[in-house]
């Protein structure tokens, strides 16, 4: 029937069986779809978008039906006589998207506002697709202004300039200097060792995919520790770099702590890790 309906009519077969489907004396039937008003006002307004087996068609008139809308088909045998009796009936890919209809606007109606609330935030992984556009615009408008917020910090850190007193000074900088020197000599120890048995290309390789995935795992860590809670949850990328400060100079770890430029770990949790418990000079209480 779609075929007919665009015009596609081949030979004189397909002008005999158009003919007995429009006739007085067929079985088939029309389907009507969904009144155009009805669903906009009953389901578009509520649900808010157009489910995936919906098709809306405003030439050469507005129709509403299933994408698998059949048009004109044959009653089954089984079907109800006041079924037979009338001349437009909703074929059953209709009859189904009716269905699903009723069920999303009955799980819309349902939505508590805070969910609501909470597929427009920013941070939502809700999709788009199932948002109104009154949301979709909420939830962007809240993106960007949380972007700017984020720039406004970041062009205040960068314009903070952090006094160290001497002893701190010289101590940060003894820790810097060891670690870099350190891990410099061990490094080029193993790509010395890596050369030698011909794999040296491969190992500086595996260096540089592993810092780049360390260093995103430390900048999520940044992100989702951000309130400095007990509860928060670290990666052994974050841990291990603690470690490397904290092993060689505890004040030093406490002092980069205290300055709230970086999210680290709590001491005791580095402790756990090291099994020492390292106390201030003097008699404890």
């Amino acid at each position: 029937m779609r075929k007919w309906e665009g015009g596609f009519i081949t030979n004189g077969e397909d002008v005999h069986c158009l003919l007995d489907r429009f006739s007085s004396a067929s079985t088939c039937k029309f389907c009507p779809g969904i009144d155009w008003t009805h669903y906009q006002q009953h389901y578009f307004n509520v649900i808010r978008f157009d489910l995936k087996s919906v098709r809306c068609t405003e030439a050469p008139f507005y129709r509403v039906d299933s994408v698998n809308c059949k048009l004109w088909f044959e009653l089954p045998s089984n079907a109800k006589l006041a079924d037979k009796a009338l001349g437009e009936v909703l074929c059953s890919a209709c009859k189904r998207l009716v269905s699903d209809l009723n069920w999303q606007l009955e799980r819309t109606m349902s939505e508590s506002p805070s969910k609501k609330i909470k597929q427009q935030a920013a941070s939502s992984r809700a999709k788009l697709t199932y948002m109104s556009p009154g949301s979709r615009m909420k939830r962007s408008q809240r993106a960007i202004m949380e972007r700017g917020v984020d720039k406004r910090k970041l062009a205040r850190y960068e314009a903070t300039e952090v006094a160290l007193a001497d002893e701190q000074h010289t101590e940060m900088c003894s820790v810097m200097d060891a670690i870099d020197q350190v891990a410099a000599d061990d490094l080029q120890c193993i790509f010395e060792e890596g050369e030698a048995l011909g794999v040296g290309g491969k190992l500086r390789e595996i260096w540089t995919t592993d810092k780049r995935e360390q260093k995103e795992e430390f900048q999520k860590d940044q992100a989702k520790n951000v309130t400095g809670k007990r509860s928060n949850q670290w990666s052994m990328v974050t841990i291990r770099m603690a470690l490397t400060i904290f092993t060689r100079s505890a004040a030093a770890y406490e002092a980069l702590k205290s300055f709230d430029i970086l999210q680290l770990p709590s001491r005791s949790l580095l402790q756990s890790y090291t099994g020492t418990f390292l106390h201030e000079s003097g008699a404890s209480k």
